[in-house]
């Protein structure tokens, strides 16, 4: 809605397209049209691109959308505690880069060090590793990524370290950025990474709100909390939004096009009609008739299946019944 594809690190956006809304601006906004259900509302807020600056091994991208993100929690608390009877829980879904405070290089002062020194190579840091790699790409020589650093991150780094990162950059290819933090992070910060990608470890869970959660928590249980907050069912809910459409209609008439890698689409004949159910949407096409459903189309690779809304089910169908209650 906001860029083609993505939008800009956090730390890029002020200079880059200003005019991209922050997470919370996104945030206050969503509640200001979700609070006027007068039967409450469910709003999911995501800092996506905290998993992408882990797993750039980038501290200046990370601390950047976690503060824009700590920002948007913030808009969700205040309007939680005005409101009396609004849950709100903040929490990841997993870990990325193995992030630590402390590395080698911190190892001999770690107990005597200052936030101040901790803090400053950050503080000093203005643009994500993936914009300095875009400044460098068409121009892969050691001056550039030295010129392009000291801009990016006021470090004056040796014509050994930009070639290291260049190498890296040619092995990690499509994800050439982050040879930069891997490079540099031991070296001019205190911070240390074990991995580009997921790994595993228990991650924070903050909670506010009646019938909030507390101590340790398996992630499906955070499914249940807050079923339990808006009353619902889960079982229910389950068979009501996710029916297996080959149960329905019989395997031979729900077929999968996957013409369109990226949005396919389930065609479901039965009788004189076909309907149409692009995956991963709310959406169903009889006909010229395009219908807004109440749940997403899903597919499951693993067990080649596709499950689609008990509401789509009866459309096809042509019956009129009702569907059944959600709530406990």
């Amino acid at each position: 809605m906001f860029a083609p594809s993505h939008m800009d690190p956090e730390i890029d956006r002020p200079a880059l397209h200003p005019d991209q809304p922050t997470l919370a601006e996104m945030t206050r906004k969503a509640i200001e049209l979700l609070a006027r259900d007068r039967d409450g509302f469910f709003l999911m807020v995501e800092g996506s691109q905290v998993d992408w600056a882990c797993h750039a091994n980038d501290p200046a991208y990370l601390l950047s959308d976690l503060l824009a993100y700590d920002q948007a929690v913030e808009v969700a608390l205040d309007f939680a505690k005005r409101d009396g009877r609004t849950l709100v829980l903040a929490m990841s879904d997993h870990n990325t880069g193995g992030f630590s405070i402390g590395n080698q290089a911190s190892n001999g002062i770690y107990p005597q060090m200052k936030a101040e020194a901790f803090l400053d190579p950050f503080r000093r840091m203005q643009a994500s590793s993936v914009r300095m790699w875009e400044l460098i790409e068409n121009d892969r020589t050691a001056a550039r990524v030295q010129t392009v650093v000291k801009e990016g991150w006021m470090l004056d780094i040796s014509d050994e370290e930009a070639q290291k990162i260049l190498s890296l950059a040619a092995a990690y290819k499509e994800s050439a950025y982050h040879a930069i933090g891997e490079v540099l992070c031991p070296k001019y910060t205190y911070v240390g990474w074990t991995t580009h990608g997921h790994c595993g470890g228990d991650v924070p869970l903050h909670a506010f709100g009646p019938g909030k959660p507390s101590g340790v928590l398996a992630a499906p249980d955070i499914a249940r909390v807050c079923a339990a907050a808006m009353g619902f069912d889960l079982q229910k809910l389950t068979r009501r939004l996710f029916f297996d459409a080959a149960q329905a209609f019989g395997g031979g008439r729900v077929m999968l096009d996957r013409r369109d890698p990226a949005n396919p689409v389930v065609s479901i004949t039965a009788g004189a009609t076909v309907a149409e159910l692009p995956v991963n949407k709310n959406l169903l096409k009889i006909g010229e008739k395009i219908r807004t459903l109440e749940g997403v189309v899903v597919y499951a690779p693993n067990t080649d299946r596709v499950y689609i809304p008990l509401q789509a089910v009866n459309a096809i169908q042509g019956a009129r019944a009702a569907l059944p209650q959600i709530t406990n």
